[in-house]
C-alpha cells in the first residue's frame, strides 16, 4: 500500500523504478465497480478485472515459479 501524499503518476513510477511486479490501482471509479487497475513490471495495464480475479491471477503466477 503505498497511500503517500503524492500523484498517482509519482506512485506507479516509483513501483515501475522499485520493480514492483504488480501495482494494483483502486480508486473511487475501481472501488464502486469492485475491480482493480492492474500494471505488469514491464508497463504492460491489464483491463480492469475484479479482486477476486486479480488475487487468483497473481496465485497462480506464484504456484508456477520455481523455488530457488
Amino acid at each position: 500500500l503505498d497511500d503517500r501524499d503524492a500523484t498517482l503518476a509519482a506512485r506507479v513510477r516509483d513501483a515501475q523504478q522499485n520493480r514492483v511486479p504488480y501495482v494494483a490501482v483502486v480508486g473511487r471509479r475501481e472501488a464502486n465497480d469492485g475491480t482493480v487497475s492492474v500494471r505488469l513490471r514491464d508497463g504492460q495495464q491489464l483491463p480492469p478485472m475484479t479482486t477476486s480475479s486479480f488475487v487468483t491471477l497473481v496465485g497462480e503466477a506464484v504456484a508456477t515459479r520455481s523455488p530457488r
